[in-house]
């Protein structure tokens, strides 16, 4: 028994034991081949090479359907076809049963070019974008030589094949006839409107008597050669994007404070950290560059800018629907932000290390890099400060505001007034002889209390602001953004519990002149908005 190649003769076991999800069918047809071939030489054709395309991809073999659409060979005796509608049936009913047993790709071997009833019920079933994909495979397209004029039926082409494959089932009576040149001349769509029997007496359109083994062998050699990297080749495709339609075109338009609950559902699905208010505080800080795609008529992902006056712009919440894969919405979304946001001054972000592979084929360069640390469910003892340290007020908001402006590279009032708002107990300052040494704020989300940003004259005052921030927040899970280049602050982090969640990359596009002063920058708000 084997897990791979089943053919009809296989027993059920067998079958049992394929896992290779796909199923072979060949269909020919049975009509007459002149005086020299048999009905059934279509179907002999069409076994043959399933047989050999199911041996090369370990499938399964089914038994050869010996009837097609042979219409145009109506008074011929022996030659019997099938309405249309009927292979559209058997088509869809072999689908039907294989998809049933988990059958995921069905390769039709198609030995007869008169079956192109086939092709509206293959295209309807892969329209329809089921668990079973159909390839319609044409055997006989797979030789140059045989597809030249007036390689019709039964000519040198077909019969050389024949003597290849079955030899004693070729005759010598190979009669001539080619139905172009004749008096009354016809090209192979005159078939649409007249039978075979109309344009000659043999059934013959071709030249077999220029056939021979050799020939025969040759196109057999060529099929062999061609038909497997064409078949592997779709299979690709169709496991890298199954959907007939493809991705389907991208529409954009402006995110407004009525899309925050889709924004919150696409959150949840990238197990993301953001509340309801974090969407306003970003909609609100931002002039533009903000986008819902919509895909099909249905909203399908979120992009958003904040733009810090004139010296750049911050890209985040890449959002795209996970039921909607592949479509090029996340692309779409990132480049219209970025269009948007260059106008506006330098672009930065935070990569990820995967999302950095795209902003690098972008033109995206490094600044530094960034740490997400996590601490959880624990009760570990928060050492004391050492300086006196308060909340920040009203008053001291102003006065922040304006040295956060010099350190961050922008004017980022908004951003820290939102904060300060909705979370105040987390907001620390220290102020020494009236100056601003260290402040630190802080929000709430939906999986972790996150702690930033958080800046300071030294690592003894980050600490110290880290403590009292961490004393708020009490046992609650927490999750702080920290520059890399911070490493005496990180000792301390992971001394008292942190671990790793995840890294980011500080990226930007264009001449980047507002750096700002990240020596004094500890801790940032977050990857959405800096």
């Amino acid at each position: 028994m084997s897990s791979g190649f089943c053919d009809k003769n296989s027993i059920s076991e067998e079958w049992q034991l394929n896992e290779s999800g796909i199923a072979i069918l060949p269909i020919g047809a049975f009509e007459q081949h002149g005086y020299h071939m048999p009905l059934c030489t279509d179907t002999i054709q069409a076994d043959y090479f399933a047989s050999y395309v199911a041996k090369e991809l370990g499938a399964m073999l089914l038994p050869a359907l010996p009837y097609g659409t042979s219409m145009e060979h109506k008074g011929f005796r022996g030659s019997i076809s099938l309405k249309p509608n009927v292979l559209m049936a058997l088509v869809e009913n072999f689908a039907d049963e294989l998809e049933s047993q988990n059958v995921r790709r069905l390769i039709i071997i198609n030995g007869h070019g008169g079956n192109f009833a086939m092709a509206p019920t293959v295209r309807k079933i892969n329209r329809a974008d089921r668990k079973i994909k159909i390839l319609l495979i044409n055997s006989y397209t797979f030789t140059e030589r045989r597809n030249k004029e007036p390689e019709i039926h039964s000519g040198e082409g077909e019969t050389s094949v024949m003597l290849a494959i079955a030899n004693k089932l070729v005759g010598n009576d190979r009669r001539v006839s080619n139905p172009t040149t004749a008096k009354e001349a016809y090209i192979q769509s005159d078939l649409n409107t007249f039978g075979v029997g109309r344009m000659t007496n043999t059934g013959v359109w071709g030249n077999p008597k220029d056939a021979t083994v050799a020939k025969g062998k040759q196109d057999v050699k060529d099929t062999k050669k061609n038909i497997m990297p064409f078949i592997r080749e779709r299979l690709r495709r169709l496991d890298e994007d199954s959907r007939y339609g493809g991705p389907g075109p991208v529409a954009l338009r402006t995110m407004t404070i009525k899309d925050i609950p889709f924004g919150m559902k696409m959150k949840e699905f990238a197990s993301w950290n953001q509340l309801k208010q974090d969407w306003e505080m970003i909609l609100n800080s931002s002039k533009g560059g903000n986008y819902i795609a919509l895909h099909n008529g249905l909203k399908a992902g979120t992009v958003t800018t904040v733009t810090y006056s004139n010296a750049f712009s911050w890209i985040g919440m890449v959002l795209v629907d996970p039921t909607i894969r592949r479509a090029g919405i996340g692309t779409t979304l990132l480049k219209e932000a970025i269009q948007y946001a260059k106008t506006k001054g330098t672009v930065r972000l935070d990569a990820t290390p995967d999302g950095k592979k795209l902003y690098d084929q972008l033109g995206f360069k490094v600044e530094y890099k960034l740490s997400r640390l996590q601490r959880i469910n624990t009760k570990a003892t928060l050492p004391a400060t050492s300086k006196k340290l308060k909340k920040i007020t009203k008053a001291d908001l102003n006065k922040i505001c304006r040295q956060d402006k010099s350190i961050f590279g922008a004017d980022r009032t908004n951003i820290l007034k939102h904060l300060h708002k909705n979370n105040g107990s987390y907001a620390w300052v220290l102020l020494e002889k009236g100056k601003v040494t260290g402040y630190c704020f802080g929000r709430s989300g939906s999986n972790f209390e996150q702690v930033g940003p958080l800046v300071a004259d030294s690592t003894e005052v980050a600490i110290d602001l880290t403590i009292h921030a961490l004393t708020e927040i009490k046992n609650k899970d927490v999750i702080i953004d920290i520059l890399d280049n911070q490493t005496k602050y990180h000792k301390f982090l992971t001394s008292i519990g942190f671990e790793l969640q995840r890294p980011f990359i500080r990226m930007y596009l264009g001449k980047h002149t507002h750096k700002g002063k990240p020596k004094q920058q500890f801790s940032i708000t977050g990857p959405e908005i800096g």
